[in-house]
């Protein structure tokens, strides 16, 4: 995310998106505590009727730097990775140009483009792992 925050920087800088378009750009997501998740289910009872029956966390694997330990080839790593930012960020960051560019059909798909450049530089300049927390949470109807 880090290395997300400098590339929209760059594309500030060089006129790509606006500072105010940087600043309205916002992920929403939040890795909750399994205390959290469970909170609504305590003592077993259902919730909203649901009920709770199963809660798994698990640490996974970076596929990308699964791959780089073995071939330790930068820019496949920073690709790979810069990619899944794309798919799974970059529309929710677009959301933002659609708002303040009425007009300019093409700027998402500009954005996304010269974002996922930045990246890919970025991170192979400094190759690191992204594993990522699952969460798997399964409810039955009570």
């Amino acid at each position: 995310m880090d290395q997300a925050n400098a590339a929209l920087s760059e594309l500030v800088n060089e006129g790509t998106i606006t500072a105010e378009e940087q600043a309205q750009m916002v992920l929403g997501c939040y890795p909750r505590r399994r205390s959290e998740i469970l909170a609504p289910f305590r003592d077993g009872e259902p919730f909203e009727g649901l009920a709770l029956q199963h809660c798994e966390e698990f640490e996974m694997a970076d596929p990308a730097w699964v791959q780089f330990e073995s071939d330790r080839d930068r820019e496949s790593l920073a690709g790979r990775q810069a990619g899944f930012f794309r798919a799974v960020f970059t529309p929710s960051l677009a959301s933002t140009l659609l708002r303040t560019r009425s007009g300019h059909s093409d700027a998402p798909a500009r954005f996304a483009e010269r974002l996922e450049e930045r990246l890919t530089r970025r991170l192979a300049a400094t190759p690191t792992d992204s594993s990522v927390l699952v969460q798997i949470v399964v409810l039955s109807k009570a």
